[in-house]
C-alpha cells in the first residue's frame, strides 16, 4: 500500500505565478537525486513555482522513490494509482501527471522535460489530475496536498492531552489539506485558486481508538466554478481547535464560523477564481 492511505500514515507524514526556473540534469542524473527538503522549507515551498527540469522524472526522483517505498518504489512512475494523462500544456502531445510522495510532477513530452514542485518532508501530494476548470482549450491541473505543522507543537498537544484526558482536547498542531488549481497553458504555470478544505490534529487519536480532532469541508468542482461548504467537525470546538492557517491559504470553513459556504467563479480577464 502506498504511504498516506491509512490514518496513521497520513498523520505521520498529509498568488501570482513566479518565473519558472529551468534545470538541466547532468549525465547519470539518478546519482544526483535530491534528498527530502528540510522541514523548515516545507511551508515556503508550497507557494514557490514549479521548476522545469530537462529529462525524465525517474532520472531525478528515482532514488527518492526507492529510498521511501523500497525496491518497488520506481513503480510510482508507471502505476495508474499515481500516474495520469491529460492535455494541460501547449504542445499537441498529452502531458503526464505523477504524484511522487512530496513531489508533484507534470511531464511535458513536447519539451522533453517536466515541471516539479517539492513540498518538503512535512508535505505530501494526495491528488494530481487534469480537469476542465475554465472551459478553455486545455485542461487545468487540480492539485491536492497535505502540509504538517512542526513536530514540537504536536508533542506539546500530546503532553497536554495526556494530563487532562479530555474528550475534546485542545490542539494546536495540524495536518492541513489544501486544494489548488493551476494552469499550464501559458509559458509559465499560473496559480488560479487555493483553499484549505480539511484540518486534522496531529494529536489525540489513533486508528484503533477515537480519531483525532478534525474540521472538514466539502468541495464541488465544475468548469468555471468552485464551491466550498462546511461538512462537519469531530471532537473539535471553537475553543479547542486552535489552528494556525498556512500563509496565504484561506483556512478551512468551520461549523462555528460565520461563513458556511463560499463560491468562487473563474474570471477570464484576471485568470483567477474569485468570489
Amino acid at each position: 500500500m502506498r504511504p498516506g492511505l491509512g490514518l496513521a500514515c497520513f498523520l505521520a507524514f498529509c498568488n501570482h505565478p513566479s518565473p519558472v526556473a529551468e534545470v538541466t540534469l547532468p549525465p547519470s542524473a539518478s546519482s544526483h537525486a535530491p534528498t527530502p527538503a528540510a522541514s523548515t522549507t516545507a511551508v515556503a515551498a508550497q507557494h514557490g513555482p514549479f521548476s522545469f527540469v530537462r529529462g525524465k522524472p525517474q532520472e531525478m526522483l528515482g532514488d527518492y522513490a526507492t529510498r521511501y517505498w523500497g525496491p518497488n518504489g520506481a513503480s510510482v512512475f508507471t502505476s495508474a494509482a499515481s500516474r495520469r494523462v491529460g492535455d494541460v500544456a501547449g504542445g499537441p502531445a498529452d502531458e503526464v501527471l505523477i504524484d511522487v510522495g512530496q513531489y508533484a510532477v507534470v511531464e511535458v513530452p513536447d519539451r522533453v522535460g517536466f515541471f516539479v514542485r517539492d513540498f518538503g518532508e512535512r508535505g505530501w501530494v494526495t491528488g494530481l489530475e487534469a480537469q476542465d476548470m475554465t472551459g478553455g482549450a486545455k485542461k487545468e491541473v487540480v492539485l491536492r496536498y497535505t502540509i504538517r505543522d512542526e513536530e514540537e507543537r504536536a508533542k506539546e498537544d500530546w503532553a497536554r492531552w495526556q494530563k487532562k484526558a479530555s474528550k475534546v482536547p485542545e490542539v494546536n498542531a495540524m495536518a492541513h489539506m489544501v486544494l489548488e488549481v493551476w494552469s499550464f497553458a501559458g509559458p509559465e504555470p499560473a496559480l488560479l485558486f487555493v483553499h484549505e478544505h480539511e484540518a486534522w490534529a496531529l494529536c489525540c487519536g489513533s486508528e484503533i481508538g477515537p480519531a483525532p480532532p478534525r474540521v472538514s469541508d466539502d468541495i464541488a468542482l465544475k468548469p468555471g466554478e468552485i464551491t466550498i461548504r462546511v461538512r462537519d467537525a469531530w471532537r473539535a470546538s471553537a475553543a479547542s481547535f486552535k489552528e494556525t492557517p498556512l500563509p496565504d491559504v484561506p483556512p478551512v470553513l468551520a461549523p462555528w464560523g460565520g461563513v458556511k459556504e463560499r463560491t468562487f467563479r473563474f474570471d477570464p480577464a484576471r485568470r483567477v477564481f474569485s468570489e
